[in-house]
């Protein structure tokens, strides 16, 4: 999908980094890493969601060390952007994952001059984004990657829209009708992730926050108990 022209696009270029440079989320790897080594983290993630999304990823972020090697990179974008960095484009990566983290992809990469990320106070997310970016660059003065409806309101304020990934038709209907120019670098279709993205796992921490009655009740030994609150996660996790 790279063109064969040698102009270097003066218009910045600014990339999601959650669902666009990655298959994943930052949230997601770093928080099942920091399980892994620390179980009772479970226990403490829905206090630190009571205090926004936010600080629960700067938490997070604190006690995790990412491996950004080994992340699901979208390897034909990855490509593309690699290509725009050669031309000498600026590129930006803009994220709503915490800047420690965000740093961390950034150095692996060596292709983002600049890093705008969430801290334990703002969520950079949504309009917030687009506040920042048209803050930082003016509307229209920004092309920007991402792959879902969350950055929306960052693509209408964009020259150009990057849709990545297998978003839905409407939303690439949408941003043709409201974008100056609108470009998908699309990816294959599995049943199975389609299914998956129906039911909506990554709102499903949220829902830790049924456990806490049990442990602050120090009720987590009550079988019954424990298994009525794993049905709750559930069934909220299924309604998310």
């Amino acid at each position: 999908m790279v063109t064969g022209n040698s102009t270097v696009d003066t218009i910045p270029l600014c990339v999601d980094l959650d669902g666009t440079l990655i298959r994943s989320d930052l949230l997601w790897e770093s928080a099942l890493r920091l399980l892994a080594r620390q179980p009772l983290y479970l226990f403490a993630l829905p206090f630190w969601l009571l205090r926004g999304r936010a600080y629960l990823k700067s938490e997070i972020a604190r006690r995790v060390e990412l491996n950004a090697a080994t992340l699901p990179y979208r390897s034909e974008f990855l490509d593309f952007l690699r290509a725009e960095h050669a031309r000498g484009r600026h590129l930006v990566l803009a994220t709503a994952s915490n800047r420690q983290l965000a740093e961390s992809v950034a150095a692996h990469l060596g292709l983002f001059a600049e890093v705008i990320a969430s801290d334990h106070q703002n969520n950079l997310r949504a309009k917030t984004k687009a506040a920042t970016l048209v803050k930082r660059f003016g509307s229209r003065g920004f092309d920007y990657a991402g792959n879902s409806a969350a950055d929306e309101p960052v693509w209408r304020e964009a020259r150009q829209a990057l849709v990545v990934g297998g978003a839905h038709r409407r939303l690439v209907r949408r941003l043709s009708q409201t974008a100056e120019d609108c470009r998908v670098f699309a990816s294959q279709r599995h049943p199975w992730r389609a299914c998956l993205r129906l039911l909506r796992p990554h709102q499903w921490a949220k829902n830790i926050i049924v456990f806490a009655p049990l442990l602050t009740a120090h009720q987590l030994r009550n079988l019954p108990h424990l298994r009525a609150a794993a049905l709750a996660f559930l069934a909220f996790s299924l309604c998310a």
